[in-house]
């Protein structure tokens, strides 16, 4: 009853609205008047057109906008000068800059440039309101259908009568009204009342009038309400143009609202054809919900974004009736051209000024016969050829497509359709292209541009100008990346994804020529001698026959050693499908003499080695990860002695020491204060490049998990007293090395002899490996020159347990996970 009560009392939209329209309208403040006039608007006008155009770029471009806004400002106008007051020779000029008078210049500074950003802002949200944007109207009848508003209903007579008689109703009920003593809920109530009195009065001809206005309003009121529903959408085309323009304004918040609602990931792909002009498609994507870091679905898996989703998407766009029509409209012109713009590959850009590319691309690639292929190609003159060539078949390839053609569904999907994608090759030259410096790019990112040509250069820099921040902080960061999986001798190849439409290695082709299945791969060893004592001794195999048998042994031609490693992917594939890809990374080639199975992580002997035997076989770790095996010189193994690591980037296989200056041009403002303060103290000597190489990692690994400062750690029961007293002084950098016990030294041996996984050693923060580090730092300050071989044994297996870390880490999405690290033969020896 109540609900039919509230629903019966609610009035209707035309309701209200013929009550707004009859109430007088007051008269009120003036608003605020804002804060810019005469001269200082005039100014803001002339900037506010380069305000647009750099905002939501990238913030260095945004910040230089603002260095010269401001520089311009202040120099017309005097700080000191009322902002409601223009300039004047009169006024006098600023006072001497004592130290209050320049805390309260900095302050009248500070708020200016406030209000100024704050201006700035509401001026570009009030342009964009003055613009027809035709989502307002159907956002509006949304919110009103939301609010479910009754239907209108027909008024009685006397309820308009009211209406027509409301002066001479008002005299009678203030005569009546006070002699009533009732509650003024009821005042209403006698006003009905009077109004009915008063009807009865009235002529029968008025009467059947009011009732012919009654029926006329009731048909105003429902047509109003009908039309009240949903309108029809917009058959112009600027009506069009201008509703996918600011389609992002009403699909992300919708998407946000039902993301807040069911808990799901949306990804909204929208795209139409264009009937005629330079670009094919008009595309957008707006999403709700990202991953941990801030990452969409296009950021987390860029690659297959724009090579696999997007062209396909594309594709779909091809069967529609506006690419028909856009064919149809192309096909009298021979000379339209393309932007890159609207490739498959670039979703986020619907619009904009692109240059034409220059040079021809890839086409559409079928698997089905030719005279399929030949069917398949473009009619002449719809659409630019020289944007498009098709790709021609040696005899090889055909001869196999007939081989394949009777193979069963499986073989037949194996490769993949790549769709056409026009690319930018080349910018004219007076395009204005921003430096490495405007957009953000850290040393990593300008030593990758400094390596390109010049045009890839501009272009790439052109490219990525209207990059976000997040955006440019991921190009950083794989840059960085890259070189730290050189440093660490990983080519970086193998960790890409798998390129679409590369053939399966057991299809049915590769099995009639008889292919060899992939070698299944070995776990990685450990490069201390000192950890891993079955492979430093030599195997009773290996010895020499005067060695056993104390007779002379007969000499026997050199053999080139043979060396067991694991390519990257070992170390860093949890999945099958890692696996499978990292075999598909592996080759073999034939070569005369002895064979040398290596990986692009190659590690040195040690010192202390006194041969070079060949290295015990391990079990094949359970991810089933195929070891890379290929033909390699004697010369590009490593020597005895030599700490180096192997550069699988560079084509010759050279050898290159890990250069110690690489600290030195590390970024570390925008590390922990506790990380640059320990950075600090272990550079500020030279401990080796052993030690560099580990810090190096170390800073890598603490980069990863963003200098989190963790209360988890290493646990205490084998933890140096002088660290335990150093984390309980507030953690103070000592001035000398503290005095530590003499069982402080063989902190490394009781590591080396412990039990337990491997990735328990991932531990990111104070409580970590710095205390390694730390602990390997005062080691140094005491050791004695016969111990010295000790200390280094030492931090060749701290280095080495940290490129593992940062190996396990290039692929882990998120700081709260930690993939398993290789075991070591010698921790597997002692487990068993």
């Amino acid at each position: 009853m109540p609900a039919e009560n509230t629903q019966a009392s609610a009035s209707s939209h035309a309701a209200r609205n013929r009550h707004n329209e009859k109430t007088e309208k007051k008269g009120g403040k003036a608003g605020c008047q804002g804060n810019f006039h005469g001269m200082r608007a005039e100014t803001i006008d002339q900037w506010f057109p380069e305000y647009l155009l750099t905002k939501g770029g990238a913030r260095k471009i945004q910040a230089k906008f603002w260095d010269a806004f401001f520089a311009a400002w202040f120099k017309e106008f005097q700080w000191n000068l009322p902002l409601d007051r223009d300039p004047d020779p009169t006024f006098p000029p600023p006072p001497e800059e004592t130290e209050e008078i320049l805390a309260q210049k900095n302050e009248i500074i500070k708020l200016t440039k406030a209000r100024l950003k704050a201006h700035m802002r509401y001026r570009a949200v009030a342009a964009a309101r003055k613009e027809n944007n035709p989502w307002t109207g159907l956002v509006k009848k949304m919110k009103e259908q939301i609010e479910d508003a009754p239907a209108p209903r027909k008024m009685s007579i006397w309820q308009h009568y009211m209406g027509k008689k409301s002066e001479k109703i008002q005299e009678i009920f203030d005569e009546r009204w006070p002699t009533l003593n009732l509650p003024n809920t009821d005042r209403i109530k006698i006003r009905g009342e009077i109004a009915r009195e008063l009807l009865e009065k009235e002529t029968d001809d008025y009467r059947k009038q009011l009732q012919v206005e009654v029926e006329a309003q009731h048909e105003k009121d429902v047509e109003e309400y009908t039309a009240a529903t949903m309108p029809p959408a917009p058959e112009e085309e600027d009506a069009q143009e201008r509703a996918r323009k600011n389609l992002a304004l009403v699909a992300q918040p919708l998407l946000e609202l039902l993301r807040q609602h069911t808990g799901y990931y949306f990804e909204l792909i929208a795209g139409v054809p264009l009937k005629e002009g330079e670009k094919d498609f008009d595309l957008k994507v707006v999403q709700a919900g990202k991953a941990p870091g801030g990452r969409t679905w296009h950021g987390v898996e860029h690659a297959v974004f724009a090579e696999t989703i997007m062209p396909s998407f594309s594709r779909f766009l091809m069967t529609t009736p506006e690419w028909e029509e856009r064919q149809a409209n192309l096909s009298g012109s021979t000379t339209t051209s393309r932007a890159a713009s609207t490739a498959p590959t670039d979703p986020t850009i619907a619009s904009g000024d692109v240059p034409t590319p220059v040079g021809p691309t890839k086409s559409l690639k079928k698997k089905s016969s030719k005279s399929s292929r030949k069917a398949a190609q473009q009619s002449p003159g719809s659409l630019e050829e020289h944007l498009f060539e098709t790709e021609t078949e040696t005899e090889e390839e055909e001869d196999g497509d007939d081989e394949e053609s009777d193979s069963d569904e499986d073989d037949d999907n194996e490769e993949a359709q790549e769709h056409a994608t026009p690319l930018i090759t080349a910018l004219p030259n007076d395009v204005d292209v921003p430096t490495a410096d405007d957009l953000g790019f850290n040393n990593a990112m300008v030593r990758k541009l400094d390596a390109m040509p010049e045009d890839e250069r501009r272009l790439f820099l052109w490219l990525h100008r209207k990059n976000t921040e997040y955006e440019i902080q991921c190009l950083n960061t794989q840059a960085a990346n890259d070189e730290l999986l050189r440093s660490l001798g990983v080519d970086a190849n193998f960790l890409a994804p798998k390129k679409q439409g590369s053939k399966k290695q057991g299809s049915k082709k590769a099995a009639k020529k008889g292919a060899p299945a992939p070698q299944e791969a070995a776990q990685p060893e450990r490069r201390s001698a000192r950890l891993n004592k079955e492979a430093a001794a030599p195997s009773a195999s290996s010895q020499s026959p005067s060695s056993v048998s104390g007779s002379p042994a007969e000499p026997r031609a050199p053999e080139v050693p043979t060396t067991t490693t694991t390519d990257i992917a070992t170390s860093i594939a949890p999945t099958p499908a890692a696996a499978e890809h990292a075999a598909l990374s592996s080759s073999a080639a034939p070569a005369s003499g002895k064979t040398t199975t290596s990986s692009s992580l190659a590690r040195s002997p040690e010192p202390d080695s006194t041969a070079t035997p060949a290295a015990p076989s391990v079990p094949v770790s359970d991810a089933g990860v195929s070891a890379s095996s290929r033909t390699s010189p004697a010369s590009s193994l490593t020597t005895p002695g030599a700490s180096t690591q192997v550069y699988a980037g560079d084509e010759l296989g050279m050898d290159v020491a890990f250069d110690p200056k690489v600290l030195a041009t590390l970024k570390t403002n925008r590390w922990s204060d506790w990380g640059q303060k320990a950075f600090a103290h272990f550079t500020e000597k030279s401990y080796g490049d052993d030690f560099a190489r580990a810090v190096f990692r170390w800073t890598a690994l603490e980069d990863r998990f963003g200098w989190e400062k963790s209360a988890k750690g290493y646990r205490a029961q084998l933890r140096p007293a002088a660290i335990a007293d150093w984390m309980r002084l507030d953690r103070r950098v000592h001035a000398k090395v503290p005095k530590l016990p003499p069982s402080g030294a063989r902190w490394t041996a009781q590591v080396g002899s412990g039990e337990g996984p491997w990735d328990d050693l991932v531990q990111p923060g104070q409580n970590g490996m710095l205390l390694v580090l730390l602990s390997l730092v005062w080691w140094y300050g005491i050791v004695e020159e016969s111990s010295r071989g000790d200390w280094d044994a030492a931090v060749r297996d701290v280095a080495w347990v940290l490129d593992q870390m940062v190996l396990a880490q290039l692929e882990v999405p998120s700081k709260k996970r930690k993939d398993a690290l290789p075991t070591p033969a010698a921790k597997r020896a002692r487990r068993t």
